[in-house]
């Protein structure tokens, strides 16, 4: 998890350390949890495309807590075929 202040480029250092990690073989998922900045979701859906890496992103609720919950569960789904 990368926190900090808007603007300091934690969603543009996330897709890069996910980026990294893939290149090291480890299943890598980003999921978007600043609810309250709708571009910043848009960016790292458009990151992730581009890197080929998953994003797991809800739109429906602000509650982080249980958008995490349900990233956690699909990755874990998707570890366990």
């Amino acid at each position: 998890m990368l926190v900090g202040l808007q603007g300091s480029g934690k969603t543009t250092t996330s897709a890069k350390l996910a980026r990294k990690l893939k290149a090291e073989g480890r299943q890598v998922r980003l999921v978007a949890l600043d609810v309250y900045r709708p571009a910043a979701i848009d960016q790292l859906e458009t990151l992730g495309r581009e890197l080929d890496i998953p994003v797991y992103a809800d739109r429906t609720t602000n509650d982080v807590e249980k958008i995490a919950r349900i990233a956690l569960d699909v990755s874990r789904r998707e570890r366990d075929r």
